[in-house]
């Protein structure tokens, strides 16, 4: 990364990068890491480092100790509920907001996508099963023009699904894939409430483990 930069594009390019780290694993949950050592590693000074730092601390991703680092969190069970709780919230006004966008088009690709997901199928990595889940949900999504609404939802999402360990068994694979079954069905022939309080109390949920 280069020094001459203007300040705010780099703090977000420390930001992504960061970030891309810990999803990838190369940061994992509960270590604990030296400013100094991370801002040798990104070849970046350490204040558009702490900047990026902080705002993910904010968002929930790490916590900055003095004088002892950077240390990725791990979420606790309390922790994953409330986000649960928050997520379902956050979904449920999207699908208010997008509901009457959907075109028939959309229902065909959600189909598509949950037959994918399908728990009887023995050829698909928990990888390939996390994507097409994301993918499924991106459908209506990607519909939404709130973006700090979907900027909360996409950051909340990302510390259950990236920073908590995910049951992707088969008990879990087939809830999920009837759950979709009645989102499709909702988005058909429901209402916007009436879907809205299925993802909000059902399929967000806190009862995947």
């Amino acid at each position: 990364m280069k020094s001459n930069t203007h300040p705010g594009l780099l703090r977000n390019a420390v930001y992504d990068r960061i970030l891309s780290d810990l999803q990838q694993g190369r940061i994992a949950p509960g270590e604990t890491i030296s400013l100094s050592k991370l801002s040798e590693t990104l070849n970046i000074s350490k204040t558009p480092l702490r900047d990026a730092l902080l705002e993910l601390q904010t968002e929930g991703f790490v916590t900055l100790y003095p004088q002892r680092g950077v240390m990725v969190n791990v979420l606790s069970e309390e922790e994953k509920r409330h986000i649960y709780e928050v997520c379902g919230v956050l979904d449920g006004q999207v699908i208010r907001n997008v509901f009457g966008s959907m075109t028939p088009e959309h229902i065909e690709n959600l189909k598509e996508l949950n037959a994918r997901m399908d728990p009887e199928r023995r050829d698909i990595s928990s990888d390939e099963y996390s994507r097409i889940n994301l993918a499924f949900h991106a459908v209506y999504l990607d519909l939404e023009t709130n973006d700090l609404l979907k900027r909360l939802l996409g950051i909340n999402r990302l510390r259950l699904f990236q920073f908590a360990e995910r049951d992707w068994g088969a008990e879990f694979c087939r809830a999920n894939h009837e759950e979709h079954d009645t989102i499709i069905r909702l988005f058909e022939s429901g209402t916007a409430e009436e879907l809205a309080a299925y993802v909000t109390r059902v399929h967000w949920s806190f009862n995947w483990q």
